[in-house]
């Protein structure tokens, strides 16, 4: 899919999550009363975001900074449409200029043909978030007989104190004329969703799934 040009307009689809985590911390020698109050559970914004065609080529220092601007008000943002391995840490370093600091995860690049090939990445608040592993999902032959087009990619999120941790998984299904091609992936994610899960609990699927949400046939 193919929208305008401008920064705003590229952007397909955001999905944004609000995992409400309890970070709980054993008390000291010298602990209060048990009267005292619990700790308020801290919230980990997620976001997904289709930036198309993402590279230093295609963006000048302004859009960087704009696209910065979103970007920091989340805490772990996965995008796709990436096109080179340079972008992903030149917002690091703009976003840790700006007072947090910030890693950044750019997967291989995947794609059964060079123009729909591109790199999944992530970018994340390293100052209370850590990646614990990163894996590459295997291509899976769809319903329809065709390959999948552009494999998952998928991390493991964990915060500093170990309190809580999740699996992401990351995806971008294929676009082109025929809706059968994106339904049938669209049914293969949860295969991929369900490999992922059974080793972690907490699996969230983001992604362009090019299909609409009420889509039954997906």
């Amino acid at each position: 899919r193919r929208p305008p040009a401008s920064l705003l307009a590229a952007i397909l689809v955001i999905v944004i999550f609000a995992l409400a985590i309890s970070l709980w911390n054993s008390q000291p020698e010298s602990a209060p009363p048990a009267s005292t109050p619990a700790v308020p559970a801290a919230t980990l914004r997620l976001a997904f975001w289709n930036i198309r065609d993402l590279s230093m080529k295609s963006r000048d220092a302004a859009e960087r900074a704009l696209i910065c601007d979103v970007l920091g008000d989340f805490d772990v943002v996965a995008i796709c449409e990436i096109n080179d391995t340079k972008i992903l840490p030149a917002l690091e370093a703009i976003l840790d200029a700006r007072g947090h600091r910030w890693e950044s995860v750019t997967s291989a690049k995947v794609g059964n043909s060079p123009a729909s090939a591109e790199h999944y990445g992530v970018l994340y608040r390293d100052d209370w978030l850590d990646v614990a592993w990163t894996r590459q999902l295997p291509e899976v032959t769809t319903e329809a007989g065709i390959p999948f087009d552009r494999e998952p990619f998928a991390l493991g999120i964990k915060t500093d104190d170990g309190g809580f941790d999740f699996a992401l998984v990351v995806v971008h299904v294929t676009w082109g004329k025929s809706a059968a091609l994106r339904i049938a992936e669209a049914k293969a994610l949860a295969g991929y969703y369900r490999d992922i899960a059974l080793a972690e609990f907490d699996t969230v699927l983001a992604g362009d799934l090019n299909r609409d949400a009420d889509d039954e046939r997906s």
